[in-house]
């Protein structure tokens, strides 16, 4: 632990006269010159650490040179630098220089305790103790920073009791309001130390408040304590306390290596590895030597799985302190991964000599192989960490994830209900709580087991998913496991969650995940397509998906990099479904031209970040460029490989014949060459990609000048951030190289548009459009200005620029709102949507995949259908149909024209997708049971209708319990229907008994009489 040490509180406390070590007496430090160096003291503690702050200092010692004070606040400077040796060399001149036998020696030893206790040397830090309480009386509260300090070590050594013996010795009624506020700073450091969280807390609280009212530099540590305090104590549940008092912290000491480590730590709680590193850099650019931030770094590391450069990072730890308990946990976890188990052992060891009781470490140990999904390899470790300190409870929250996650759930909600009995806030962790809610609900569905298969649903779901899933996997897994080489060697588990929360909660622990299903190995979870997302995705593709991982995460035993097998499950879908695409085209582009795709060496990353779901997306690709460069045998080698306990860097080389950055390069290339180069679209930059441009506007080829394209997109990536005053400046630039230049009068366009001067941005569309420009976004707003001159209909904002909005795209038989019939149009208005049809037609050619809300192929059928050109508009939803895999209405719309016209097959194609959106609509399941019977499969036709009978109207979308109650009973005339449909089926199959027993169920319901009679006769005339 890292500590800011109140030391020249008391080095100044007496300006007594020095005597050299020659005898000669020295000149007395005035009361000014201890005043200078109050001043130094509070420019360390903000975290001046720079040449001004040095040079003071030596400029000081230039007239002290024997000044215990200075030595000691160098030593202090040098310290939090990383230059650890000439601190110690400090320390020595100053133990050297006698000091008055009234001034304690507190703040000497404070530093060099610090200095020696980051550096793991634990005799030393002994020493420095006894030498700093030397002469002083028992009780002498100026000697609190070295009882704190001697809590610290006794209770890092595992020499607990101790730690408490000596605690209740010296802070004896330590909880009063009206201590001296430094007091106050060491009994919460203690109180840490012992894991005292919650009383740590109350005693740093006030005096950080008091500190900040005094404008004292002090406040930035007792921050940097209260946010240790609340990321220890998992305060909030989601260290947002702590991540709050750190920022505070490094607000008054912005070059606190030890608060941004904390920070970095704090941040990993949250799963958040990117700005986790960020403060791991800032760490290491104050102290390169810090144990705490290459520990953290090699955290990190391990996270993406990178094994081979954390262990690196650990080493480096380990270098500077081989006691350093977070650097041997995360060696430990890098040599695991790495299947060096002997040389994991070993250091498991030294872990266990240094700091036999710290259940943090040893838990980072399970938390990292929980984190890579090495589930079973990480619940022992849980294990360990609960055996070494068992009020570090939450090893038991991690084993609990574990044990569920390999199919347990009686040992998961045993381990959480361990964890309500010890932690002494249990209510506060809302990860606990989430989980120990979803596992409560996981335990009250329906276990169904079908051969390879157990189902855990939801009691009313359950009859219909089941068979449902049973039916899509008797075709996709053997697939898989042939195409893979896969012989699995245990049963899957799949559950399936009907209410969002329960299923977010279950997968990661926390409520709002984005994901529609997640897999563990051998067992995964599933979203129910009657969920809060009920329509808006594609149940089969995503139940495809998650199985893939089964095989994927199998063959690799569970080692496989994150990037790979989400790729290889997106691929899959891709196999599965020509429709299976994620729609994500625009996204590629945007980072693609911003320079953002991501290298593969870093792409694990973005999995635990905001860019997750383009994450999905480039590895998906990535697989699909494999697959198109080597075969699919490429993917089942690298899976293989990554069994053995191979890195991605070794796995590349050895496969693929190439290192990592030329994969990288031959991927870009690639996908420029298939996704790229055919889209005419503006990019929306993203920051990093606005610096990528302004670098080469500033540093342009010898002689040149930056051209006119260059600058015109330098003002499109500020207009996207809303820095107009930017924006004019270089798009006139711009304009006075190329005054025709199509991007920039599209640009102009835009601006005008966003004033509302709509003639004048239809102008600068047209004369962009004359200089030869042809842009999707463009030719959108174009026919978005005409429309509304012409008063077709007025798009919404998505149709023009900006990002696609993700949700269905309105394309339902009315297809937006706003038709009129062809015979109502004038020459006029058939004209203007000829021309608008034209336009629409040049939008899809530069970006044929836009599917977002009033995209083209919607737009188009919509004035298709006004023109009375019913055909084509039905070609434009099937070509939509084909690139959007969970669009309801255009499917709706299709199956229902197909069934008008008698097309069998096609109305049977778009109603199994329209299953799939929405399993829990009887209309669907009884519209396909009259495809099957039409085209000659009456058994198949029985089997449909015999599923729709067994869903519960509750869980229809539009089901309503008055109506279904009332004396127009809705619920028992549809049912009816769907049983006089079986009992004509049954009668064309001969099956009359069969017939008997549903037309007796439809009598007791409320059948139309007419055709219960005519199916009635036919029974009984089969029977004679």
């Amino acid at each position: 632990m890292r500590t800011f040490v109140p030391f020249l509180a008391v080095l100044v406390a007496a300006a007594a006269p020095l005597v050299g070590a020659r005898g000669v007496a020295q000149e007395a430090e005035s009361a000014a010159d201890l005043a200078e160096l109050r001043a130094l003291d509070q420019a360390i503690r903000r975290g001046q650490l720079g040449r001004e702050t040095s040079e003071s200092i030596e400029d000081y010692l230039t007239d002290f040179p024997h000044s215990a004070r200075a030595r000691t606040l160098r030593a202090e400077l040098r310290r939090r630098k990383g230059r650890y040796e000439e601190a110690e060399e400090d320390l020595e001149a100053a133990r050297a220089a006698p000091i008055a036998p009234a001034e304690p020696r507190v703040a000497l030893a404070s530093v060099a305790f610090d200095l020696h206790l980051e550096r793991g040397q634990i005799e030393a830090c002994e020493r420095d103790l006894e030498l700093g309480l030397e002469g002083s009386p028992d009780g002498d509260r100026e000697c609190a920073p070295l009882w704190s300090r001697r809590v610290v070590l006794l209770a890092g050594s595992g020499r607990r009791k101790e730690a408490y013996e000596e605690y209740a010795r010296r802070f004896k009624d330590s909880t009063r309001q009206l201590e001296p506020t430094a007091y106050v700073l060491e009994l919460g450091r203690a109180l840490i130390a012992l894991g005292e969280l919650d009383r740590a807390a109350k005693a740093l609280v006030p005096l950080e408040k008091a500190w900040r009212t005094a404008g004292d530099a002090r406040q930035a540590e007792a921050l940097y304590l209260l946010g240790r305090a609340y990321r220890l104590g998992h305060s909030g549940g989601d260290a947002l306390p702590a991540v709050d008092a750190l920022n505070d912290s490094l607000k008054v000491d912005p070059n606190s290596a030890a608060a941004h480590v904390e920070l970095a730590r704090a941040r990993l709680f949250r799963m958040d590895s990117d700005k986790a590193d960020a403060s791991v850099e800032a760490a290491l650019g104050v102290n390169g030597r810090s144990p705490d931030a290459w520990s953290v770094r090699a955290e990190v590391l391990l996270l993406d799985q990178r094994a081979s450069e954390a262990l690196a990072a650990a080493e480096n730890a380990l270098r500077e302190n081989a006691r350093h308990g977070p650097g041997l946990s995360t060696k430990i976890a890098a040599l695991g991964v790495l299947g060096r188990k002997d040389e994991a052992q070993a250091a498991y060891a030294l872990l266990l000599a240094a700091e036999p009781d710290r259940g943090e470490n040893f838990c980072r140990v399970a938390d990292i192989q929980n984190y890579l999904y090495r589930f079973r390899e990480a619940i022992p470790n849980y294990r360990r960490a609960i055996h070494a300190d068992p009020g570090w409870t939450l090893s038991y929250v991690g084993m609990a994830r574990c044990l569920v996650n390999t199919g347990d759930l009686h040992g998961a909600l045993a381990a959480l209900n361990e964890f309500r009995k010890r932690d002494p806030f249990p209510d506060t962790y809302a990860l606990a709580n989430n989980i120990g809610t979803a596992l409560s609900v996981l335990a009250s569905f329906v276990e169904v087991r079908r051969g390879t298969f157990t189902y855990l649903m939801h009691p009313v779901e359950s009859p219909v998913l089941v068979p449902l899933l049973d039916e899509l996997y008797a075709k996709v897994w053997p697939d898989l496991c042939e195409r893979y080489g896969f012989d699995p060697e245990e049963p899957v588990r799949v559950e399936c969650f009907p209410r969002h929360p329960d299923f977010s909660a279950r997968t990661v622990g926390f409520t709002g995940f984005g994901a529609l299903g997640v897999c563990f190995g051998n067992v995964f979870t599933l979203l129910s397509p009657r969920s809060e997302l009920r329509g808006q995705f594609a149940f089969d593709k995503t139940a495809v998906h998650e199985l893939v991982h089964v095989v994927t995460l199998g063959l690799s035993r569970n080692k496989v990099p994150r990037w790979l097998t989400e790729g290889i499950s997106v691929h899959e879908e891709h196999v599965y479904s020509k429709s299976g695409d994620r729609e994500m085209d625009l996204d590629l582009f945007n980072y693609f031209k911003s320079g953002e795709i991501v290298p593969v060496r870093e792409l694990n990353r973005i999995f635990g970040g905001p860019k997750i779901m383009f994450g999905y997306f480039q590895g998906g690709l990535l697989a699909d460029y494999l697959v198109e460069l080597r075969g699919e045998s490429v993917l089942h080698e690298m899976l293989q490989r990554y069994a053995r306990d191979e890195e991605t860097p070794g796995v590349i080389e050895a496969v693929l014949g190439m290192s990592c950055e030329e994969l990288d390069r031959a991927f870009l290339d690639w996908l420029e060459r298939t996704r790229i180069s055919a889209m005419k679209v503006q990019p929306s930059y993203t920051d990093a990609g606005r610096r990528r441009l302004l670098e080469r506007v500033r540093a342009p080829p010898t002689g040149a000048r930056p051209d006119a394209e260059l600058l015109t997109q330098v003002a499109w990536a500020y207009h996207r951030s809303g820095r107009t005053v930017d924006r004019d400046d270089f798009l006139s630039r711009a304009l006075q190289v190329d005054s025709r230049l199509p991007a920039a009068r599209f640009l102009l366009a835009e601006r005008a548009y966003q004033a509302r001067r709509h003639d004048e941005a239809r102008r600068e569309l047209e004369a962009g459009f004359e200089a030869g420009g042809e842009e999707f976004f463009a030719l959108m707003r174009y026919v978005e200005l005409l429309a509304r001159q012409g008063a077709v209909w007025r798009p919404t904002p998505a149709a023009g620029r900006g990002p696609p909005h993700r949700r269905p795209g309105g394309s339902g038989d009315d297809v937006g709102g706003g038709r009129r019939p062809a015979q109502e149009l004038d020459d006029a208005q058939r004209a203007l949507r000829e021309r608008l049809l034209e336009l629409l037609a040049r939008a899809k050619a530069c970006f044929p995949r836009y599917v977002a809300e009033e995209n083209p192929y919607v737009l188009r059928t919509r004035l298709l259908r006004e023109l009375g050109r019913e055909e084509e508009a039905l070609d434009e939803l099937r070509a939509f149909c084909d690139i959007h895999e969970s669009d309801p209405q255009a499917r709706e719309n299709l199956a229902g024209k197909a069934l008008d016209r008698g097309d069998w097959n096609e109305a049977r194609r778009y109603l199994l997708e329209l299953r799939m959106l929405d399993p829990f609509t009887r209309q669907v399941w009884r519209d396909l049971a009259r495809c099957e019977k039409a085209l000659g499969s009456p058994a198949a036709a029985i089997a449909l209708l015999e599923r729709a009978l067994v869903i519960d109207p509750s869980t229809e979308r539009d089901y309503d319990p008055d109506r279904a109650a009332g004396p127009d009973d809705a619920e028992a005339r549809t049912r009816a229907e769907l049983l006089l449909d079986l009992a004509e089926l049954r009668l064309d199959v001969g099956e009359r008994a069969a017939a008997d027993r549903a037309l007796e169920e439809a009598r007791g319901l409320a059948p139309d009489p007419a055709r219960l009679e005519a199916i009635t006769r036919r029974a009984q005339g089969s029977g004679s």
